[in-house]
């Protein structure tokens, strides 16, 4: 029930026991509800605020005074409305479980240019591992190409990312290879 329903209800109830105590409706005679709320078919139904029984006023004859003593009121069960309750909605049947679905992702990073040559690094990640780093290109003067194929490569995928060691000898080329991996890392989301 809406909470202005039940205001206009309690009101109406207070209303109709106040009323019954100035008048002095006998006892056990129900209280009539004051007004009926007629609702349109596209609003919801309003039910009828609970009846109360008007106060029992009752005289204590075994009391040696005439006082009069009140009995507190008890709430009689509210009018039923013309409508089945809501039917429950029929339960979802769940679906059969499934095996889990991988996702293989690959990516080509930006090369990396450097004091001795370029790095271009693909990756391929499944689940968030890395699987795979591809040199899509490795240009290096000096003799430094041997740190990146195989020593670069091994502790990339050791270290899953780039928080590994640099190779002693090629400084330089560890740094862009670790730039070169994060550029392809980012384009698979690692």
């Amino acid at each position: 029930m809406r909470t202005e329903s039940k205001i206009v209800y309690g009101l109406l109830g207070l209303s109709a026991l106040g009323s019954s105590i100035i008048v002095g409706i006998p006892k056990g005679q129900a209280l009539e509800p004051v007004a009926t709320v007629d609702a349109a078919p596209a609003q919801p139904e309003l039910i009828p605020a609970p009846t109360f029984s008007g106060p029992q006023t009752t005289t204590d004859q075994q009391a040696p005074s005439d006082q009069a003593t009140t009995t507190p009121l008890e709430p009689t069960a509210p009018a039923t409305a013309d409508q089945a309750p809501a039917a429950d909605p029929a339960p979802t049947p769940n679906p059969a479980p499934s095996e889990p679905v991988s996702t293989t992702l690959s990516a080509t990073g930006d090369a990396i240019g450097y004091r001795y040559g370029v790095v271009q690094l693909a990756v391929t990640a499944t689940d968030g591992h890395i699987d795979s780093i591809d040199i899509v290109q490795a240009r290096v003067d000096g003799g430094k190409y041997r740190a990146v194929p195989g020593e670069l490569v091994a502790r990339a995928l050791s270290s899953q990312g780039t928080g590994f060691a640099n190779v002693s000898g090629a400084t330089f080329t560890s740094n862009a290879f670790r730039q070169a991996l994060s550029s392809a890392l980012s384009g698979v989301g690692l």
